[in-house]
């Protein structure tokens, strides 16, 4: 078995993280030595670790493989301060704050520390369980991301890729992620899971059929929908819930922790976002 997975998906939002606290538990639950990693997180999400701060997703993968987080599962943390600004966060310190028109320079300085401390966590442990970030084939910036395709071939990990059936177009993401990625990257991936599926799965056979004719690729699982599993990360992710109790949140121009409202997003409760009085 390889020392390293990877879960990468078509899209921001797609269910990577919670397919990798599963996989994650999973694994510990055979027996493992397993552990969470994440090599660059932009969240607003953030815990504070015993070695410093840290993405919330990867603390809680973490937990799920009965291992302490460390900042090792996630080197990399980019905290949301504006538009196109971001505070940077590197194994756990504030290291100042970078411009998105900089981001290259930034990753220059951080995918050696994020494949540092990727080595130290395989010589560690049985399996590492990798989350991609975003999108593998955002063509703009692909030269220099250290998260996605240039880690699963730096260290040779089979990769999964998580595709989000509810916002739609799963068929078109698959594919077109697929489309645009190279021969060997291509060679990496291993098959697709389907995410957030609701209704009758006969009649998405057919689609499932067609998938694997088009790419050569297992369509491994599809995973049906289910609520408040992790908190959301970027506004993606907050869906319009219905219920008979309705609560009114302020949607300010910027919102910090997404987890704030999540104590709200039970069943029978809508969330109602309100702009004006």
């Amino acid at each position: 078995m390889s020392k390293i997975i990877m879960i990468q998906g078509t899209s921001s939002g797609s269910g990577k993280s919670f397919i990798t606290l599963a996989i994650c538990r999973f694994l510990k639950k055979k027996g493992f030595a397993v552990c969470p990693f994440k090599a660059q997180n932009m969240s607003l999400n953030a815990v504070a670790a015993e070695d410093g701060e840290m993405a919330w997703a990867q603390f809680v993968q973490a937990l799920a493989c009965e291992t302490n987080p460390s900042v090792l599962m996630n080197p990399v943390l980019l905290k949301p301060v504006g538009d196109s600004r971001s505070e940077l966060i590197i194994m756990g310190k504030s290291t100042g704050f970078v411009h998105s028109a900089t981001f290259d320079e930034y990753r220059k300085k951080a995918k050696p520390k994020a494949y540092e401390a990727l080595r130290k966590l395989l010589k560690k442990y049985q399996i590492v369980v990798a989350e991609g970030a975003g999108s593998p084939v955002e063509v703009n910036i692909k030269k220099n991301d250290f998260v996605n395709m240039m880690l699963a071939k730096t260290f040779k990990a089979p990769v999964f890729i998580v595709a989000d059936i509810e916002r739609g177009g799963v068929f078109a993401q698959i594919i077109g992620t697929m489309s645009l990625l190279t021969r060997k990257e291509k060679e990496l991936v291993i098959g697709f899971i389907i995410n957030k599926f609701r209704g009758n799965l006969d009649i998405l056979k057919p689609g499932l059929s067609f998938i694997e004719k088009k790419t050569k690729k297992e369509v491994l699982g599809v995973i049906p929908y289910m609520d408040n599993i992790l908190p959301p990360e970027d506004s993606l992710d907050i869906r319009k819930k219905l219920g008979k109790t309705k609560i009114a949140v302020i949607k300010y121009p910027r919102i910090s922790n997404f987890s704030d409202i999540m104590p709200l997003w039970v069943e029978d409760v809508e969330i109602i976002w309100v702009t004006e009085k």
